[in-house]
Order: C-alpha cells, then structure tokens, then sequence
C-alpha cells in the first residue's frame, strides 16, 4: 500500500528471536533512520499528512510499540507532530532541515551489564549529557547494554559484537571499558567504525579518549589534604597494568614537587587481582598502616577500595580510621557510601554530562570526517565531606 521500503529493507528488519523479544527493540531506530531519509529527500512537504501507523506496522512487520517510538523520535526531532484522531504530519521544520542538508547521525553508548542507562549516577550522568550534546549536533543516542561481562565467555563476545553491529550505527561511544572489550573494539576498528572512549586506553586498540584532565585531578587531591595540614596520604589503588591508574599515578609525580603533601610509591596499597572489590582485604589494610603512623591521609583511588575502608572502621582499629582523613574517587554507579561514624565522604570525579556532551561531539567529528582538534581539557569535581579532616 504504502511502497515504503524494498524487499531488501523488509528483510533487513528481519532479526534473531533474541533482539526481537527484547523490552526495548533496537530495530525502531531503523525505521525511524528510513522515515527521516524520505522526509529529507523532499518526498513530503510541510503539512502534508505522514504514513499511518497501521501502514507502517505492516510494510515493516513490526509491533506497534516499536513502530510508535520510531515516530515519537521524529516527533521529537521536531520533524512530524501528532494530531489526535488525524494522524501524523510533517512540521514546517523539514524545510530547513532540507535547505540546509544536515542528516540525522545515529550513535550508540555502550555500557556494562553491570550498570542501566538511567542509572542516577555515573553511568545516566554521562548520558544525559550524550542526550543533550545529540540535540545540538543533530544527532540521535541510543544504549546498548553489552552481555559479556569480565571474564569475557567467546560466546557473549560473538552475541554482543553482532549485536552491535545489527544497530548499524554511524558511531559508538565505548563507556566503561575493561581489557576484556579489546576484541570486539579491534573488531568494529577494523570495520571503519568511529569509536571514542572514556576512562582508560586498552593495550591493542587506541582510541580518541574523553577523560578528565589528570594533572588538574591530581593537583586538586593534594591541594584539598594539603589545606588541611596533612603531609603524607596513602593512594588505594589496583594495578599500574591499568592505563586509568598509572596516568593518575605519573600525574600525582609530575605535580608532587609543588606540594607538601606527598604520597610516594611505598604509599601505594593495591587491591589484589584475586580481590578486585577489596571485600578481604580489610587485614592487610590495617597492616599497612600500622606501618605508617605518620600517614594521616588516604586517596580511594579504586572506588571499592572504600570496603576495607568501612570495614576497619567496625573493628578495634577503629580509632586510628577516625583520624584519618577520606577522599573518595568515584568511578562507578554505586551509591557514595556514608562511613560507620556517620561521616559523609569528600569525593572526587570526572564532570560526567561534560564528559558525555564531549563523547558525542568526538563522533560528531569523527563520523563526519572531520579532523579532531585537540581533545577537550576536562575539569574534575572536588566535593568536601565530612571524611576531610583537619590534623
């Protein structure tokens, strides 16, 4: 009836039972990609009413839910309004929008399966600063939660790069990611993908990174612990393997001699590979400082490693973790903790909607073609708590 789409569009709808049944179909990013071509072509003028949704459902063979999302995504485009008991159609908008030939760029976030799109913190921070950056660059973001976890399984790898893939999108922001993502990031490389990240680089494949500048970050730690008399501060912290970590830690080298504070190598506590999340590690904890007595000072570089923290703080060595004083680095959405005594704890943590506006504008350029000026200069957000204290 409607002729919308070619016998190759129809079975490029067609999709595993796996993506179909899923509670938010990717595939109505598809139709919206399609339905805004035609709009763009000049095929529809302003005014003119736009395919009804009965039409679509069946020229694509898809469910009502989804064929209504790929329209609100145009009525919030602001490329077709809604008119009750009438139908859909298309706004004066399209005139520019033709006259001026800016296509419509589809970028997918990827995140951890450990983490939710609309998380409250970090993860739904930096989206929604992906959201807002979308709308300016003329862009659309959508989430894909990836399957594999860290101890990658070659089967998650395979359903999450074709997955990816399936989503056909024009560029990627890689949030979060871990060693074990190399794969199928050499994988979309390969494929002439953009790509950009955030956090760390990972041994094989480089990307444009977005992250908070670190010489600014390990200047505001010291200035904080140095304000309030301190002298020497522990860093908790993993592996210096992890590009995160060892960029903070030459950081904090290059800007120590300005301070008086100082936090040396043998100041270094290290969660174990064997216990990343720091859960058993409250015992080695206290050893470490018990041979320090003149450390009054420590940086949670390792956001878990905020566990023994609270541990020791529930056990006899409870009094020397009341003078010592906390800044918390957030890395993750968990929940900032409030420490046994009822402190709140002083944290640290990338400007995560900046970071996000910044991710897009990165694919923006890249998936346009255009060469990339240098990387934004990101500043860190210091909040003080109750943790910081004065010696």
């Amino acid at each position: 009836m409607y002729a919308l789409f070619s016998t190759n569009h129809v079975n490029k709808f067609s999709a595993p039972e796996e993506i179909e049944t899923e509670s938010n179909d990717p595939y109505y990013l598809d139709i919206a990609n399609q339905l805004r071509e035609q709009l763009l072509s000049g095929k529809f003028k302003a005014g003119h009413r736009f395919y009804s949704i009965r039409g679509l459902i069946k020229d694509t063979g898809r469910s009502l839910p989804t064929v209504r999302s790929a329209l609100s995504l145009l009525i919030e485009e602001g490329l077709l309004e809604a008119r009750q008991g009438s139908g859909y159609y298309v706004t004066a908008k399209i005139e520019a929008a033709i006259n001026t030939n800016k296509g419509f760029c589809n970028f997918l976030a990827v995140i951890p399966s450990s983490t939710e799109p609309d998380e409250p913190w970090f993860t739904g921070k930096i989206g929604l600063g992906m959201i807002q950056a979308a709308n300016v660059d003329h862009a659309v973001i959508s989430f894909y939660k990836r399957r594999a976890p860290g101890n990658l399984s070659p089967e998650l790898f395979r359903l999450d790069l074709e997955r990816i893939k399936a989503l056909r999108p024009d560029g990627i922001a890689w949030l979060h990611n871990i060693v074990e993502d190399v794969g199928v990031l050499v994988e979309l490389k390969k494929q002439g993908m953009p790509l950009v990240t955030t956090m760390r680089q990972i041994p094989g494949v480089e990307l444009p990174l977005i992250q908070e500048d670190n010489l600014i970050y390990a200047s505001m730690v010291l200035t904080n612990f140095e304000a309030r008399g301190h002298q020497r501060i522990g860093i908790i912290l993993r592996s210096l393997d992890d590009d995160y970590f060892r960029s903070k830690v030459e950081a904090f080298r290059e800007v120590a001699p300005s301070f008086k504070v100082q936090a040396g190598a043998e100041d270094f506590f290290f969660l174990p590979q064997s216990d990343p999340t720091g859960e058993q590690q409250g015992p080695a904890l206290q050893s470490f400082l018990e041979s320090r007595p003149d450390l009054t000072g420590l940086l949670v570089m390792a956001a878990t490693g905020i566990r023994p923290v609270v541990w020791l703080h529930q056990t006899a060595f409870a009094e020397r973790m009341k003078k010592i004083s906390i800044v918390l680095n957030v890395l993750d959405g968990v929940a900032v903790p409030t420490l046994p005594t009822g402190e709140t704890l002083a944290r640290i943590y990338p400007p995560l909607e900046k970071l996000g506006e910044h991710l897009v504008h990165c694919l923006t350029a890249v998936a346009g073609g255009r060469p990339l000026a240098s990387l934004p200069r990101l500043i860190p957000v210091f909040q003080t708590g109750e943790s910081l204290k004065a010696i």
